[in-house]
């Protein structure tokens, strides 16, 4: 896995610990999407005004692989 794809399966990952969706424009999530390591969600935030969020977040195939990958790269080091 590249550097690229690699620090945004950590940024999809981090914003999964947070509790958040990922919001980005860029075209490295459209491929993660299409390698099944994130998918894109909708979340209806509820109240007087309901607001619909969505973003991407990371699947269980992409958070098993960033976390091999994190294991890989520290071994490396």
């Amino acid at each position: 896995m590249n550097k690229k794809a690699f620090d945004a399966l950590g940024r999809l990952f981090e914003a999964q610990m947070k509790g958040e969706l990922l919001q980005s424009k860029a075209k490295i999530f459209t491929e993660l999407e299409e390698l099944d390591y994130c998918a894109k969600e909708e979340i209806t935030l509820s109240g007087v005004f309901p607001v619909i969020v969505s973003g991407y977040a990371i699947t269980m195939f992409g958070h098993m692989t960033y976390c091999q990958e994190c294991a890989d790269r520290c071994l490396d080091d």
